[in-house]
């Protein structure tokens, strides 16, 4: 699984490539990548996964693509299954297929169940996800874990520099758009996690895929904060008067349940690779730095 600077002959397959991380991976792997994005590949559809791979025949596929609209996967349950959970079956069989190892990207929405938790989870703790995303987001990664050549990742709220399209793709470019046009936003206080800096992420994967490693790891930024910090940590970093009204997850409504607290254990990849991830406040730096080359 080394991977070569340049070798048409072996490239790795990125599913989801029009998402944030997918784009991210692309441009680092460079002529070895092969995109393929919902238009290409339809990851529902196994009968299209299977002939696509065989076709393309990849030395490793990674799987960015996802259902990731938490809300709305509570009335669609089914759509988002399809998925975070079909579709993933999918590319693991046409792993098997093709004798491909397999990177998927999984969340920390796995969690969330323990009311009390205080503690930065393990890849061993146990699973309990609290909303319909969650399940089956557990479910892809059982499905994935059908094929023992599979690296699944677990990480927390992507953020990457923020993009020309005018719409906003993460939670950081939300706030960056608000803090032009709000004196207050509404953010919840109750939920603490570590949003994760799409950049940091892309290279901790390449290196995992380096040291040639299958099972679970959690790959987040290291620390942790509530998103209301987070919010107000953006605002700080742009200058903004902004200010951040803190709400509870009750009083802010959302549709699907989410965990108090999901915060990810980084220790098993730092020993793995022998590298601590950045701080979540230098990854925030680290994006407004990027999004001042991208003004």
């Amino acid at each position: 699984m080394d991977l070569p600077a340049t070798n048409h002959a072996t490239p790795i397959a990125i599913v989801g490539a029009d998402g944030q991380l997918g784009q991210h991976l692309c441009k680092l792997l460079g002529g070895i990548a092969i995109g393929l994005g919902r238009g290409a590949l339809d990851i529902s559809d196994r009968t299209r996964v299977q002939s696509t791979m065989q076709r393309i025949r990849p030395r490793l596929i990674i799987n960015a693509a996802a259902y990731t609209n938490v809300d709305r996967a509570e009335t669609e349950p089914e759509k988002c299954r399809s998925i975070n959970v079909e579709g993933v079956a999918n590319l693991a069989s046409a792993c098997r297929n093709i004798d491909c190892p397999f990177v998927h990207l999984s969340t920390d929405y796995v969690f969330g169940g323990d009311a009390l938790r205080t503690r930065p989870y393990r890849e061993d703790a146990p699973p309990h996800p609290v909303n319909v995303y969650g399940k089956s987001k557990l479910e892809g990664e059982i499905a994935a874990r059908q094929w023992p050549k599979t690296l699944i990742i677990r990480t927390c709220g992507l953020y990457g520099p923020i993009s020309r399209t005018g719409r906003a793709s993460n939670f950081a470019e939300a706030m960056a758009s608000l803090a032009t046009r709000r004196e207050t936003v509404r953010v919840v206080d109750d939920q603490e996690c570590t949003p994760t800096y799409i950049p940091h992420l892309s290279t901790a994967i390449l290196k995992l895929v380096e040291a040639q490693q299958y099972g679970i790891y959690h790959v987040t930024n290291s620390g942790s904060c509530t998103w209301c910090d987070f919010a107000g940590e953006i605002f700080n970093l742009l200058q903004s008067d902004t200010k951040v009204r803190r709400v509870s997850s009750v009083a802010y409504g959302a549709s699907a349940m989410r965990p108090h607290y999901s915060v990810l254990d980084n220790r098993k990849y730092e020993t793995q690779i022998g590298a601590a991830m950045p701080t979540w406040r230098d990854a925030l730096r680290e994006w407004r730095q990027a999004c001042r080359g991208n003004a």
